[in-house]
């Protein structure tokens, strides 16, 4: 009997070629293209349902501790339960010492004002990421919240602001208690267009409020100028040193008039914009900044005068 001896790789080659074409005779039937995209319109729409609801359901919790300072308070104690007593054998009697030990935090008036800034500050994250009909709101909210940060953070009080308040107002929000134990820091904005921390006025008013007005030239902008150096002014009052007194008078206070002309240039008041840098010029001829000041007036002036 006559036998053939093929080389091994020869025999691997057709083994693989009749492999694949068993496999290409066994594809599926083809997808049904208008259904398969019925079902994935419909599952697109019952996941953002789900977030709606869970959004509601969030804000609703938010807007259930801002009714008064002892909502506030209250909502407190409840995160603070869930989130490091609960699940615990003794559990009970832990969370009462805790309440104990810090009855006189929760009956704070700082305490309570703190909570319910914090609050409302995520409240308004939350609404800022709900869609563009609230976020054309957005600035004029941030406004009023500013407002009322700015009242806290000059209230002339010896009652002192503590530990606990100022790790609200001062740390980023998302990282929070009432964050953690709500789980909505996905739906916050992010840090390019929010600043974290519920408490930092100046950079409220810059990157939730002004950087938005700016690129629609809003008048508004200068509102947010307004709050900014009425704050600065009480500040000054309130503080007793003078060497910081100083400071918020000779150098932060021109940067922040310098700045605001800047801004009033922008949204076309060019004139009262163009004199104040010149006020601030000849005010300041001291500061750090005076030469970038002067060669920022000068660009103006090259501009219009090209210009005309």
């Amino acid at each position: 009997m006559l036998q053939l001896h093929f080389p091994a790789r020869l025999i691997v080659c057709v083994c693989t070629l009749a492999l694949a074409g068993v496999h290409a005779q066994q594809d599926s039937s083809p997808l049904d293209p208008a259904a398969v995209l019925h079902e994935l319109d419909q599952a697109q729409a019952k996941q953002a349902n789900a977030q709606q609801t869970r959004r509601q359901k969030l804000q609703g919790t938010l807007q259930s501790g801002l009714t008064s300072n002892s909502a506030a308070a209250k909502l407190y104690e409840d995160a603070t339960k869930d989130l490091f007593f609960a699940g615990k054998s003794s559990s009970a009697s832990e969370f009462s010492e805790w309440k104990k030990n810090n009855a006189a935090l929760l009956r704070s008036e700082r305490m309570q004002s703190a909570l319910r800034l914090h609050l409302r500050y995520l409240l308004l994250g939350l609404q800022q990421t709900s869609g563009e009909e609230n976020a054309e709101k957005m600035p004029a909210n941030y406004l009023q919240y500013a407002r009322e940060l700015a009242a806290f953070l000059t209230t002339k009080t010896t009652d002192p602001v503590p530990k606990e308040a100022e790790d609200l107002l001062q740390k980023p929000a998302r990282e929070g208690l009432f964050s953690r134990w709500l789980l909505l820091a996905d739906l916050l904005p992010n840090d390019k267009q929010w600043e974290p921390a519920a408490g930092k006025l100046n950079s409220i008013l810059e990157s939730n409020i002004r950087a938005p007005l700016r690129d629609k030239k809003d008048p508004q902008i200068l509102v947010a100028w307004d709050i900014q150096m009425d704050t600065l002014g009480k500040q000054t009052q309130l503080s007793t040193l003078s060497s910081e007194t100083e400071k918020l008078q000779k150098i932060i206070r021109p940067l922040f008039l310098f700045a605001r002309a800047n801004d009033k240039i922008l949204v076309g008041q060019v004139n009262s914009g163009q004199k104040d840098m010149l006020q601030i010029i000849r005010e300041f001829p001291q500061h750090t900044n005076w030469d970038e000041w002067v060669a920022a007036l000068r660009s103006q002036l090259s501009t219009e005068k090209s210009g005309s």
